[in-house]
């Protein structure tokens, strides 16, 4: 019985042995190989509810017409907001010269992240981010002409193309870049009742921009009332046709439905004056807010109960994924982050760490000795 059991018990460590042994090595291997540790690296994605906490962020505000303190608090956050997420903030103040926004002040705030390599190129991604400060129609649709009573609050036409372009800044960063991005934020959009008294500040930067910058700019993203529930996107007539190409064969690959692929509208909109300059422009817009029959634009009725998170992540994952595709390398030859400012810390994550060389196998090899050797002297005593 005792020599039976001590049998059983060296048989039942034998096992146990060689099955840590195997387990040791599954585990070293795994640890110990690239290819199995960067497999479970997830991708960056677009989070819809960040992209509504900056837009809801805004919404505090208030109305945020030029040359008043809401607006300026805007301006505040945004460029604050960039700031925290490693990008180089610089502005572009200026007066209106013409039309009813004369002599009002403006400006224009502009983030740049820097590709991860030396680059002469870069792409331009916009929205405006002032609100109107009368209402067209009123709460019902119905036109008043104009009403200054009730300025518009400017949850979709507004806010959510700016959120959507925050939420893009933290997302990119964490992308191998070729290009410079500069993120741009246009006042004065929305000033006046008439084409002359509107887009102040995206005519004010296309006219501001050299031969040299436009042409080292390989196109220009504009999102505009890209939030509303009823979130449905058609191809823009004035956008360049080959960028919408490329744009809505991406929403189709992510099966984002809300992009439809035919053209519905032409805009006048901020990217015109780019347009002029014969850049590549692409306005990405849901005019119909929120449908063909009910319309919440440029009425009181534009309030953030009007948005969606997962509208503002339909259009932001479309954006990322077409960025992806055209602006981010994915090979590792990339190059230093070109960055001035320190970017945000990465999340802290338990991937395992690759030992480079031959360190990985030798350490195997003695894990594995030291235990065959503990086992044989077990068995000798």
């Amino acid at each position: 019985m005792h020599s039976t059991s001590n049998l059983y018990r060296q048989g039942t460590g034998l096992r146990w042995s060689m099955g840590t042994t195997i387990t040791i090595f599954l585990l070293l291997a795994l640890t110990l190989n690239p290819t199995a540790a960067s497999a479970t690296t997830l991708k960056p994605s677009f989070n819809g509810p960040e992209a509504y906490s900056y837009l809801q962020s805004q919404m505090v505000f208030g109305n945020r017409i030029p040359n008043t303190t809401a607006h300026q608090n805007c301006v505040n956050y945004i460029a604050a907001t960039l700031k925290d997420l490693g990008l180089t903030v610089s502005y572009q103040n200026f007066t209106g010269s013409s039309g009813e926004g004369l002599n009002i002040p403006f400006v224009n705030i502009i983030g740049v992240l820097n590709a991860n390599n030396t680059t002469q190129r870069r792409i331009f991604l916009t929205a405006h981010y002032d609100t109107r400060p009368f209402s067209d129609h009123d709460i019902d649709g119905r036109p008043t002409s104009p009403d200054y009573s009730h300025p518009v609050p400017g949850a979709n036409d507004g806010a959510s193309g700016v959120a959507v372009l925050l939420e893009l800044a933290r997302v990119m960063q964490q992308y191998n870049r070729t290009r410079d991005i500069y993120f741009i934020f246009f006042d004065g959009e929305d000033y006046g009742t008439n084409e002359g008294s509107m887009l102040y500040g995206s005519k004010y930067y296309a006219s501001h921009m050299s031969e040299a910058e436009v042409s080292s700019t390989d196109y220009l993203v504009l999102l505009d009332m890209i939030g509303d529930k009823e979130l449905t996107i058609y191809r823009e007539g004035e956008s360049d046709m080959g960028l919408m190409d490329s744009i809505f064969s991406k929403a189709e690959d992510l099966g984002i439905s809300q992009f439809i692929n035919t053209t519905e509208y032409n805009i006048i909109d901020d990217h015109i004056p780019f347009k002029d300059r014969h850049m590549k422009v692409v306005d990405l817009i849901d005019f119909d807010y929120p449908n063909k029959t009910l319309n919440y634009w440029h009425t009181p009725a534009d309030t953030i109960d009007k948005v969606s998170i997962g509208s503002l992540e339909a259009t932001g994952k479309v954006v990322e994924g077409f960025l992806d595709d055209s602006i981010v390398s994915h090979t590792n030859n990339g190059g230093g982050n070109n960055n001035n400012t320190t970017p945000p810390p990465p999340k802290p994550h338990k991937d395992p760490k690759f030992i480079p060389g031959f360190e990985g196998p030798v350490l195997v090899a003695t894990v594995a000795i030291v235990i065959l050797l503990r086992y044989r002297r077990s068995i000798r005593a």
